[in-house]
């Protein structure tokens, strides 16, 4: 039988329960695997803790909280067309036109009767004017801008129900990736034992070689199937320290040593009871969802904007005008007071082509929409089976395990007895690490399945941050007994 570094083969675990076992991985890891600094700071970094650091510092949640943002700021421009302008023009001229200058003194109100003599009108002295003026101008009818304010409002909601949504998407994610962590670190420790299972074995074999009660392949073999775990533990430790890595990068902390993050799973029946409570639980509106009928209804509104260009535009306006031959704001002052129409019923065909893009626009968000919705039905679906699958999995885990440790104390008893070959005791361990360790995969399985439910459901995977506090009062009562 064949043995790859990918499959762990050997342990020395006593045979008094899965618990037992996980303190003893979580006590040889703290041993071998995590640093120094992770293990000072291991008792206040909490699955909450990790929840609560990436909803602040995650990567994505910061660009989605950045793109609502900026998706605000646009609504605040597209109220240009609504509320009032306030302008200040200042400038200077200097000038000889005989236009210019007959009319800037005119502004200026310094116009005499020697101003109008022909030779001064025709061939003026250089003029200088300072302008300074106040403006105001208040739209009153302007149906496009109020429609463009409208789809930007709804392009905002839909930022906001992104930046909702891929905080719970990450929520799931380090949930996944938290208890991910602890799965390598489980299966560290389990080739690490496996591994001095395996050398004692060696040694064991070795000295009854010498008895004359093996043969010599026996101990080769033994010393070759330790050979092959070492192999196997050093990945092992690689995949443990990768991804405590990953979760610290997924949460936002791009630190070289990430923290400690416990030693064990949540007891089964706590997790099972939080399966149960999650499929009780109603679907909610979906942010993803909601987000993309917000970007439907904003491209409606941009399709009667596109439609709004073609009705005339009025505008009031109310300014005051300074004009000084020395100084800006200076000199005589005049004031206008007015309302300008405008109508542009052909444009060079861009307003046909502006609105059958923004035609194409709603076509394309109405479809996004529709199958958002499809989407997110086939995933509640998808996470009602998977979460029910590695329920059953996890039983059928368990009772492997227990049948595997049964056979693997078996087959000590018949070795030291004399009645088993060195190769069935070994094949025996492997078959108990491999169970032990397809329980880790199934618990690990399960809490995944768990938090994308609640993501899939509408609701925030967080509420499974308890989980994390009973892992930890589940392992701090073993140590006491």
């Amino acid at each position: 039988m064949s043995i790859c570094s990918s499959t762990p083969m050997l342990s020395q675990l006593p045979s008094q329960g899965p618990r037992i076992g996980r303190r003893i991985h979580g006590l040889l890891l703290g041993a071998f695997l995590l640093p120094a600094a992770g293990r000072a700071q291991g008792a206040d970094f909490t699955l909450r803790v990790a929840l609560d650091r990436a909803e602040k510092a995650a990567v994505v949640n910061r660009t989605a909280r950045a793109a609502r943002d900026e998706s605000a700021a646009g609504r605040l421009g597209a109220w240009r067309a609504i509320l009032p302008t306030i302008r200040v023009d200042a400038g200077v001229l200097r000038t000889t036109d005989p236009v210019g200058a007959f009319g800037t003194t005119l502004r200026q109100q310094r116009i005499t009767a020697s101003d109008f003599d022909p030779a001064r009108l025709n061939f003026p002295e250089p003029i200088n004017n300072f302008t300074g003026a106040l403006v105001l101008e208040q739209p009153l009818i302007m149906l496009d801008g109020w429609l463009a304010a409208r789809s930007s409002a709804r392009l905002v909601d839909g930022a906001s129900h992104a930046a909702d949504w891929a905080a719970v998407s990450t929520q799931a994610e380090v949930i996944s990736a938290w208890y991910g962590a602890i799965l390598a670190a489980e299966r560290a420790t389990s080739m690490t034992a496996a591994v001095r299972a395996a050398q004692a074995h060696a040694r064991q074999a070795d000295e009854m070689l010498e008895a004359g009660l093996v043969t010599r392949s026996d101990v080769l073999l033994a010393s070759a199937r330790a050979g092959e775990l070492e192999a196997g533990r050093l990945d092992a430790v690689r995949d443990s320290v990768l991804a405590r890595r990953h979760l610290s990068v997924l949460i936002g902390e791009n630190v070289a040593a990430p923290a400690e993050i416990g030693t064990g799973f949540p007891p089964d029946n706590t997790v099972e009871a939080m399966a149960r409570e999650v499929f009780a639980l109603e679907p909610r509106d979906r942010a993803d969802v909601d987000g993309a009928r917000s970007a439907a209804a904003a491209a409606t509104a941009n399709v009667a904007r596109a439609r709004a260009t073609l009705v005339p535009r009025v505008v009031s306006f109310a300014r005051r005008d300074l004009n000084s031959a020395a100084r800006p704001f200076g000199g005589s002052s005049s004031w206008s007071v007015g309302v300008m129409a405008s109508w542009s019923p052909f444009s060079g065909a861009s307003e046909l082509a502006d609105g059958k893009a923004a035609d194409a626009r709603s076509a394309a968000a109405t479809a996004q929409l529709e199958g958002a919705v499809a989407a997110a039905n086939v995933d509640l679906e998808r996470t009602a089976m998977t979460l029910r699958a590695t329920l059953t999995q996890l039983a059928l885990a368990r009772t492997s395990l227990a049948h595997g440790e049964e056979a693997h104390r078996i087959v000590t008893r018949k070795y030291e007895g004399g009645l088993a070959t060195v190769a069935e005791l070994l094949d025996a361990a492997a078959a108990e690490t491999r169970s032990r360790l397809v329980l880790s995969a199934a618990r690990h399985a399960v809490l995944a399945a768990i938090a994308d439910r609640l993501r899939a459901s509408g609701h925030e995977p967080r509420r499974m941050a308890a989980l994390g506090e009973s892992a930890r009062e589940a392992d701090a009562t073993t140590t006491r007994r």
